[in-house]
């Protein structure tokens, strides 16, 4: 049985407002640094030297010197809620302050030019996993249990596929857990055949695929390479197994 323990917790995410004028190379800004009203942008067809020319300004290193930092580490995936999503937020607005755009956002701040007036505060409620713990018995006894704590795995991992806080079923091996018709394997049609019903079981599935050596496989890909099954094992398993008739309870795969 598997035992997930989890709560539900309050976080703030800082939303950043885009402003409601348009990018400044279509109007001016008066004296006092305040974004005027815009006039009217021209299509391509009415101006398309003017569209030329703003073109011209989206450079392949004015965009790697952005996206190189965005989408860096330092950001940490900008998962919502996170430093890395709030960091984000601050590049952001920070870009936003430098192109003259107005802000709309509404978290007070005594600062007019702190990037916080591009924020809309919003509370957000999600659920987090405390401990996840996995019991193997035989009959009633316990035969050996192991739990894994959220500060030392990925415990959002153990929900990828369904939301069930508890979840308990016998035990099926299902070979490798491949249903590949292209490469003339399919463990779920030869379990079928053999009358193995997997509603409500733990699918038991080893990693990997086939093969005679690491860098050949069993299966009759092009090359002889590893396939997909090989490369994108857990997530492709995953998917596939959810579309099962009966629906699983759930995978344990073995790793090398």
């Amino acid at each position: 049985m598997i035992q997930l323990t989890s709560s539900r917790v309050r976080r703030h995410v800082l939303f950043v407002l885009l402003s409601l004028a348009t990018i400044p190379a279509c109007f001016a800004q008066s004296d006092a640094g305040r974004v005027a009203s815009p006039a009217a942008t021209p299509t391509a067809l009415e101006n398309p030297s003017l569209v030329q020319q703003y073109q011209a300004t989206i450079t392949e290193s004015d965009l790697a010197a952005h996206l190189y930092v965005f989408a860096s580490d330092y950001f940490e995936g900008r998962e919502t809620a996170t430093r890395g999503q709030k960091l984000a937020a601050m590049y952001l607005a920070g870009q936003y302050r430098k192109l003259g755009l107005d802000p709309k956002g509404n978290q007070a701040t005594s600062d007019p030019r702190a990037p916080e007036n591009y924020f809309q505060p919003f509370p957000l409620y999600g659920r987090r996993i405390k401990q996840a713990g996995l019991e193997i018995r035989a009959g009633n006894q316990n035969i050996a249990s192991s739990h894994f704590s959220a500060a030392r795995q990925d415990g959002d991992a153990y929900l990828a596929f369904g939301n069930a806080a508890n979840i308990e079923g016998s035990v099926v091996f299902a070979g490798y857990g491949i249903e590949d018709d292209e490469l003339g394997y399919n463990d779920f049609k030869a379990m079928e055949a053999a009358g193995i019903d997997v509603a409500g079981k733990w699918l038991l599935v080893l990693g990997d695929e086939p093969l005679e050596t690491a860098e050949k496989s069993l299966l009759p890909t092009s090359d002889g390479a590893p396939s997909r099954w090989t490369l994108r094992a857990n997530t492709k398993r995953g998917n596939m197994i959810r579309r099962q008739g009966g629906r699983p309870a759930g995978v344990l795969v073995v790793g090398d």
